[in-house]
């Protein structure tokens, strides 16, 4: 049976677009429209380490049945993320270094060692072993690095009996518990076992709510239910416990909920999301830039000139990247509709 859940695409879309509307919002503003200062940037990542965490369940589902090892199967999540990243650090370095007033920390980034992290997505907890502090060309890869770990340990498993997929992942809810709210945090800080496993633990508790076995459905959801309670202390836990109960409670609509023609534009967002993560920070800093600082304050012009304006010109750019470099790199059409894509 099919693992693909179409209407992953379109949260994957709908997260990324939080993202873009807090990188073109200030926090005044966004306090202002709510009441509250949400953190739109952290609840877009934690949706997207749960899609992540359904997704890469699948993909070592998949591998499973192919009899992949996992050299083959850490190749092909490479392949996947590291020549667009690569590409795009390429070009955020380049217009960075052209227009130093974006206020970047290009200019910290001194060491062999801070390079060497930024290329192989280790920068988060590279200095836990060598060189000076974590700096990133872009922003937003430290969420790179995360899913990178994910990757690793969950294609890991695959030398491991299938059985032992689901208990492992609870085993790590409970040491990453423990670790965050101990000592070890500080001298860990950079690892998954360091909070972030917590919102990644839901996707999987998804795929075995939805795909296990008896047993398997008890246990998952017995973890969705200690994860909505640690999510009532850590908010961006909930997000991706709420995401994935969410989730499950739709699938049965998914083939009618992807065919609605009124989301096509939300799916496509999801298609396109990883071009856009990796390429809306630098038209969010310009528009900030002369759009203008002041008035970026006010929530009406933020949310009615900056963000209009951040999200057409970030899409404008990440379709042609998506078509030109992204796809390039993508597992094939049939491949995709077998198995979703894990970001």
């Amino acid at each position: 049976m099919s693992t693909r859940y179409h209407i992953v695409d379109h949260f994957r879309g709908l997260a990324c677009l939080m993202v873009v509307v807090h990188h073109s919002t200030s926090a005044a503003a966004r306090e202002s429209v709510f009441g509250f200062e949400p953190d739109l940037g952290a609840v877009g990542v934690h949706m997207f380490f749960c899609i992540s965490g359904y997704c890469i369940t699948a993909a070592v589902a998949a591998a499973r049945k192919r009899k992949e090892s996992l050299a083959g199967f850490m190749k092909r999540r490479m392949r996947r993320i590291y020549p667009p990243y690569w590409v795009a650090c390429a070009c955020v370095w380049a217009t960075l270094s052209s227009f130093t007033f974006l206020d970047t920390p290009n200019a910290e980034i001194v060491s062999f060692w801070q390079v060497f992290g930024n290329f192989t997505l280790t920068e988060t907890w590279r200095a836990l072993l060598v060189g000076p502090p974590p700096e990133f060309i872009m922003s937003q890869a430290w969420t790179l690095c995360y899913e990178e770990q994910f990757y690793l340990v969950c294609g890991l498993l695959l030398l491991a009996p299938s059985r032992w997929y689901l208990p492992v992942a609870c085993a790590l809810c409970v040491v990453t518990t423990l670790v965050s709210a101990s000592h070890l945090e500080e001298s860990l800080n950079g690892l998954f076992i360091v909070f972030y496993w917590l919102s990644f633990a839901p996707g999987v508790f998804l795929f075995y709510s939805l795909h296990g076995t008896t047993a398997e459905r008890r246990v998952a959801a017995f973890g969705l239910a200690v994860s909505l309670a640690l999510g009532s202390i850590v908010n961006t836990i909930g997000c991706a416990t709420a995401l994935a109960i969410l989730l499950w409670s739709l699938h049965r609509w998914d083939s009618a909920i992807n065919s609605w023609q009124g989301l096509h534009w939300l799916r496509w967002c999801g298609v396109i999301s990883y071009s856009l993560y990796l390429v809306h920070a630098i038209p969010c800093k310009f528009i900030e830039r002369f759009i203008g600082e002041a008035r970026y304050q006010e929530s009406l012009w933020a949310f009615g000139v900056s963000v209009p304006a951040a999200m057409v010109v970030s899409l404008s750019i990440a379709w042609p990247f998506h078509i030109l470099i992204e796809r390039r790199f993508m597992p094939s059409p049939a491949a995709i509709e077998t198995v979703p894509r894990s970001f």
